[in-house]
């Protein structure tokens, strides 16, 4: 098929220059934007050049470039776009002058491995027609998700037969590498794809059979012959008719402008099943149960506790940091904890669903409201101790080491005198001769970590890291000795994670 718009070829490695730059922040958004404008620009100075050969025109004209139409193209200032233009030639990217734009064509050092990747085994030098009409939506677009995902459709299903000059926008590509390779969560991929199919640049697959989605996601057909509508504001649905040369886009009516309603939470006032005819036990006193000590976190034997409190989560997850299970990310965090958050809500074993999750990969699995309590959790945690699911380079691990050789000392000394000045300690530490080794170490730990930032109630995790023996109940009862006082009673608190708190 020919594009009756016109298009722009592009190499991947121009398309991947300017993500690379994108990802190290050499560039912003704005600037990727303006870089993606000027291909447009090259695209209607190449379109000029062609009619004025096909009139026999004898006079050629120098082409001149203007930052002013740049700036209608991106919709921003021209103050704004002359920024963004040294930004782009400091990240030798492209150099734009008057009379030319010349657009980087070898790759830079930082986006080898975002080719390879998004290339595959095909040429990274291969042209890709862009279409006029999508270079122009890409330079307005303001979603970075919806810019990378149609790259990633871009890179996959365009392709020019250098023989008969045809375009073919056919291909098949699966959302998780989609996100993976580009650095997006799969479930904004996915939303992006949604977002394409109602603007109705790619067709939805109806066909495939699931053995296929697994194996090659789904295929999709890009058309050729969109255009953006002007001055639509909102997305709408368009149902795309059987391919051939009548293929006309059918916009429907607009949404309505009272926006999406959310339905309220389930309630449900039966009683469960699970608490029928239960026999009554022994009353216990409130709190930690000291029977059988209190076992640490493994991802090795997970249980149902490790999934209610919040920190035996968190030392979950940096055990499969260290493990290799997962890597790292904002995004893979609060993966981590949507996951821990539905295993909580559906039926059946939830170590069973957690690992199932985990393990597979089944992040799609997770709902918006189940993702959106655990954010609340983690923002909530993040509030009282900044390094909840941070980088290991954020968490000072050679003091927890300095403090733990310490106490080593203090074990083998014990007739080591203490210091009687309480500078520096918090209102009613107690500092009498009659501590225990392990209260004086707790005193210690609190003492190095507090300039930190790190407080009291969350030094017990970095400890435990490195000693596994100083278990939670060891810990509380040595602080409640330096304290002076009972730590008093523990219980668990509704909410999304089962944290204790002191009561």
């Amino acid at each position: 098929m020919y594009l009756e718009s016109g298009y722009k070829t592009i190499t991947p490695i121009q398309l991947c220059n300017g993500l690379a730059a994108l990802e190290s922040e050499a560039i912003n958004f704005r600037a990727f934007r303006v870089y993606l404008a000027c291909f447009s620009l090259l695209a209607i100075r190449d379109a000029a050049s062609r009619v004025r050969k096909a009139s026999r025109r004898r006079r050629a004209l120098a082409p001149r470039y203007r930052p002013e139409e740049i700036s209608r193209l991106t919709g921003t200032t021209t103050k704004s776009v002359s920024r963004d233009l040294s930004r782009l030639r400091r990240a030798s990217l492209l150099e734009f002058s008057e009379h030319a734009i010349r657009v980087r064509e070898s790759s830079l050092d930082s986006s080898a491995v975002l080719l390879s990747a998004a290339s595959g085994r095909r040429s990274w030098t291969r042209p890709i027609p862009v279409p006029r009409s999508m270079l122009r939506f890409l330079a307005r677009c303001e979603k970075p998700v919806l810019t990378k995902t149609i790259i990633a459709y871009l890179l996959r299903g365009l392709s020019l037969d250098r023989r008969s000059g045809e375009v073919n926008g056919k291909g098949t590509v699966k959302l998780s590498w989609v996100a993976r390779t580009f650095g997006v969560s799969e479930r904004a991929a996915r939303y992006a794809r949604a977002e394409l199919v109602r603007l109705g640049w790619i067709g939805r697959d109806r066909s495939s059979y699931q053995r296929k989605l697994n194996r090659d996601g789904a295929y999709f057909a890009i058309n050729l012959a969109w255009r953006n509508p002007a001055g639509r504001t909102r997305t709408q649905e368009v149902d795309l008719p059987a391919s051939g040369p009548d293929r006309v886009l059918q916009i429907a009516a607009p949404v309505s402008r009272t926006g999406t309603v959310i339905a309220p939470p389930e309630e449900r006032h039966e009683t469960p099943n699970g608490s029928k005819d239960q026999k009554t036990r022994r009353t216990e006193p409130a709190g930690l149960s000291t029977r059988g000590g209190v076992r640490n976190p493994s991802l090795r034997d997970v249980t149902d506790e490790d999934l209610r409190c919040f920190t035996r989560t968190e030392v979950l997850y940096w055990q499969a940091v260290r493990q290799g299970v997962i890597r790292h990310s904002e995004t893979n965090a609060l993966n981590w904890l949507s996951a821990a958050v539905r295993a909580r809500s559906v039926p059946g074993d939830p170590v069973r669903v957690f690992l199932g999750i985990v393990r597979k990969e089944l992040w799609a699995h997770i709902t918006h409201e189940q993702e959106e309590r655990a954010r609340r959790a983690l923002v909530r945690y993040r509030e009282g101790d900044p390094s909840r699911f941070r980088v290991p380079s954020q968490v000072p691990r050679a003091r927890a080491i300095d403090a733990t050789r310490a106490h080593k000392r203090l074990v083998l000394h014990p007739k080591q005198p203490t210091p009687r000045s309480t500078h520096g300690e918090p209102p009613g530490t107690f500092n009498g001769p009659f501590l225990s080794n392990d209260a004086r170490f707790v005193r210690h730990v609190t003492n190095v970590f507090r300039p930190q930032g790190i407080q009291e109630s969350n030094a017990w995790w970095h400890v435990n890291r490195e000693h596994p023996e100083w278990t939670r109940e060891r810990w509380d009862r040595a602080l409640a000795e330096l304290h002076g006082t009972s730590r008093g009673s523990f219980i668990p608190v509704s909410g999304v994670f089962g944290e204790r708190q002191n009561v």
